[in-house]
C-alpha cells in the first residue's frame, strides 16, 4: 500500500482527550477507517511506523496511548491519546533499572525491544531495552517517539503489530494501552481486562463506529 492511500485524522473529543482515526483508500474500492488487520499489515512498513508515530506525537505532552477494544481482525482501531498527567509527570526520569533483567540473558541483550507475559494477569508487555535509554528520556509515550532512534521506534511498531495478531488469536479480544504509572518506564500493555486507570469508553464494536460515524459527520 503506497502512503498516499493513507490519511490521518486527529480530533479533540475533550480537554484530556484526542482520537487519532487513520483512512485507507485502496487501489480499488472506497476509503475506510482503518481496521486492526490492516494495522499488522501496515507495520511492517518504516514509512508507516514514522506517520504513525508523528501523529499520535503532534499534540504535546500526550502521556497515555490506548485502542478501542477489538474482537476480531475486521474491527476498525483507532488511537486515543490522553494528555492528563495523572500517569507520570512530564520532567520525571524513567527508571528504566526495573527492566533491565528482562534483557539480560544471551541474545535478548541485543534486543531493541521485546515482548513479555507480565506476572500480574494474562497481558503481555512490550518495551524498549533500557540500554538505548541513555539520558532517562523513555518515561511514557510522547517522550519515547520524540526521542527514540527511528529504526526502533519502527522495530517497536513491527513488533507491536505480530504480537498484537498472536494475541488476539489466542484471547479473541484485545486491548492495547501504554502504562508507566508505577514504574515511570513506556511500556505498551496488550490485555483483556480494562485497567483501573483506564479511560477507554469503547469496548464494543458498535461504539467504535458510533464514534468514527460522528466524527466524520463533522469533517463533511
Amino acid at each position: 500500500m503506497k502512503p498516499s492511500a493513507i490519511k490521518y485524522s486527529s480530533h479533540q473529543i475533550n480537554a484530556d482527550q484526542i482520537v487519532h482515526i487513520i483512512y485507507i483508500t485502496p487501489d480499488a474500492g472506497e476509503q475506510h477507517p482503518m481496521t486492526f488487520a490492516d494495522f499488522c499489515n501496515l507495520a511492517s512498513q518504516e514509512w508507516f511506523a514514522a506517520e504513525l508515530s508523528r501523529t499520535l506525537n503532534r499534540h504535546a505532552h500526550s502521556y497515555v496511548l490506548e485502542t478501542n477494544v477489538v474482537h476480531q481482525p475486521s474491527d476498525p482501531l483507532i488511537f486515543i491519546t490522553t494528555t492528563a498527567t495523572y500517569t507520570v509527570s512530564a520532567d520525571t526520569r524513567s527508571s528504566h533499572t526495573l527492566f533491565k533483567d528482562v534483557f539480560s540473558r544471551g541474545f535478548l541483550r541485543q534486543k531493541s525491544i521485546r515482548a513479555f507475559d507480565s506476572s500480574l494477569s494474562n497481558s503481555r508487555l512490550i518495551i524498549p531495552n533500557p540500554k538505548l535509554d541513555t539520558q532517562f528520556q523513555f518515561v511514557h509515550m510522547y517522550n519515547f517517539m520524540q526521542y527514540a532512534d527511528t529504526r526502533i521506534i519502527a522495530k517497536f511498531w513491527k513488533l507491536v503489530a505480530k504480537e498484537s495478531a498472536r494475541y488476539l488469536k489466542r484471547h479473541r479480544m484485545l486491548y492495547i494501552q501504554s502504562c508507566s504509572r508505577y514504574t515511570n518506564y513506556f511500556q505498551l500493555k496488550l490485555s483483556t481486562a480494562l485497567e483501573q486507570y483506564s479511560t477507554c469508553k469503547f469496548t464494543t464494536l458498535n461504539s467504535t463506529l458510533a464514534l468514527i460515524s460522528g466524527l466524520s459527520a463533522q469533517n463533511q
